[in-house]
């Protein structure tokens, strides 16, 4: 009788582990050996050969040696960054196969190209299948031996690369199966279909320029032999062309060409946006001469990690140049994979957007000694002069201290831009402005932060407002926590589009 309890006791203790030990439904399970290599693992069942093996465009390596015991001393698989697509390492069985187990063996450096990669297989060497999800923390020179629970016959297998790294670097070591053959025919190399660039180009609409220019904006996004320049700013504002993106889209790849030598479109940003407020840069544009081109022409090519869809797409001219140089963009190609759901027309207002006019109106303070009054904070003119509040004394209650300054006429306001003055700077911190339509009821449309290292010596402190309501009065009121204290406030200059 105690037998029978002992080796049912085992029998449920094999039960366990291999449940803790099997890779499933995109998940990596199993056990960790500090061995290098698998040849002095007991294999579980039947060793399988594949017959042949290949890898996807850009690796190089003895790929059927991928799927043996090493013998020679490490393989290595490798590809470099900026690939089109995933890296995929395949491979094709003697006969349709029940995959038991997986023996993968990580490179003994840059292994870190194999986090969240999956190993797939297939039928017919074109719909894939994910038995297991390989873990982010893949160590280098260490075993993995994954149990496989799926029980269809398969007669290929591939190890991809994760979507997350698609564009980074990739190393393969090796990986010994291990399964169930059954009669039929096998599989054959040919026969799989490799992933390929899906994007297509993407021709952005409705395009909004900066400056007197020459030539059409919409031939940056063709591949023609034309160009279009914006004069140079005389204003200080950086140069820029916006378009809408006619779907919402994926951007996988930029094609950037140059040519005659041209330098001025050198630190051009390609940004995105899905709101035409937050931009995200995807690419900046090379230095024709510095770039390792030595001919008067250059192509540039850049692959973009998948990271979500964008409605809007923006050309930015490199600031440093603004002031004192034309802007000529030759060619940007945009290619991409487009979802179903249109964009929206974008917010105009933020490229009609402009400093406004701010007139003082009233206020609730108490001038100071140096013969300074608060009107200043709306005069742009100098944005080094500040205002300094002194509290009354023996103030025990709270008031609510503010300079109120009014809009010529009613303000769609885009962004708040508050210039920090030279010295007591921190004292504004957690001071908020709030809007008005007539005057009475006021609405908080930003606090300033109550960080004391943000208030440097001529800090600039943007705000990007989007409210699409025109109002005609604004103020800066101070902190409700310091009520008791001096209050300093630099100027404020506020953006938007007025009448």
């Amino acid at each position: 009788m105690n037998k029978i309890k002992l080796l049912s006791l085992c029998l449920v203790i094999i039960i366990i582990l291999s449940v803790f030990a099997s890779c499933n439904n995109n998940s990596q399970g199993g056990t960790v050996s500090d061995d290098i290599g698998v040849q002095n693992e007991p294999l579980h069942g039947e060793l399988i050969n594949v017959v042949d093996a290949k890898g996807s465009s850009g690796l190089t390596g003895d790929f059927k040696a991928a799927f043996q015991l090493e013998k020679n001393g490490e393989n290595r698989i490798v590809g470099k960054a900026q690939n089109p697509v995933c890296y995929s390492i395949y491979a094709s069985f003697p006969s349709p196969t029940v995959i038991t187990r997986v023996l993968l063996t990580a490179p003994s450096e840059d292994q870190s190209g194999l986090s969240s990669a999956t190993i797939d297989a297939s039928v017919d060497g074109r719909k894939w299948t994910t038995l297991c999800t390989l873990d982010d923390g893949i160590v280098a020179k260490k075993n993995y031996n994954l149990n496989i629970t799926n029980e269809k016959k398969f007669s290929y297998i591939r190890v991809r690369q994760s979507e997350i790294n698609r564009t980074e670097a990739f190393t393969f070591r090796n990986m010994v199966i291990e399964g169930i053959p059954y009669d039929g025919n096998a599989g054959v190399i040919g026969n799989i279909e490799e992933e390929t660039d899906i994007s297509t180009l993407i021709t952005p609409q409705s395009l909004i320029t900066s400056n007197a220019t020459v030539g059409d904006a919409a031939n940056v996004f063709i591949d023609n032999s034309e160009s279009y320049t914006a004069n140079y700013s005389t204003d200080g504002k950086t140069n820029y062309v916006v378009g809408t993106l006619r779907n919402i889209t994926d951007i996988r790849k930029i094609t950037v060409k140059l040519w005659d030598s041209n330098r001025s479109a050198r630190g051009t940003t390609v940004e995105v946006s899905n709101d035409g407020v937050n931009w995200v840069v995807l690419y900046t544009l090379p230095d024709l001469r510095k770039d390792g081109v030595t001919a008067e022409n250059g192509e540039f090519t850049y692959y973009v990690n998948p990271n979500e869809s964008y409605s809007y797409v923006r050309l930015a001219q490199n600031s440093l140049f603004t002031a004192y140089e034309e802007w000529t963009l030759n060619t940007v190609l945009l290619y991409g994979i487009e979802e179903n759901e249109q964009s929206e027309p974008f917010p105009r207002k933020f490229i009609d957007a402009d400093t406004v006019s701010i007139t003082h109106y009233d206020d609730h303070v108490i001038n100071n000694t140096e013969n300074v009054t608060p009107d200043i904070i709306w005069d742009t003119s100098n944005k080094n002069s500040s205002y300094t509040h002194k509290p009354p004394e023996n103030i025990t209650e709270r008031e609510a201290f503010y300079i109120t300054g009014k809009f010529a006429t009613p303000t769609v306001i885009t962004e708040i831009i508050y210039h920090s003055p030279a010295s007591n700077a921190n004292r504004v911190r957690t001071s908020y402005f709030e809007v008005s339509v007539d005057g009475e009821t006021w609405v908080n449309i930003v606090t300033l932060t109550g960080t004391n290292e943000a208030y440097a010596y001529s800090a600039k402190l943007s705000h990007v407002i989007d409210d699409d309501t025109a109002y005609n009065y604004i103020r800066l009121v101070q902190g409700e926590n310091f009520y008791k204290y001096y209050w300093t406030v630099g100027t404020v200059e506020v953006k938007g589009v007025s009448g």
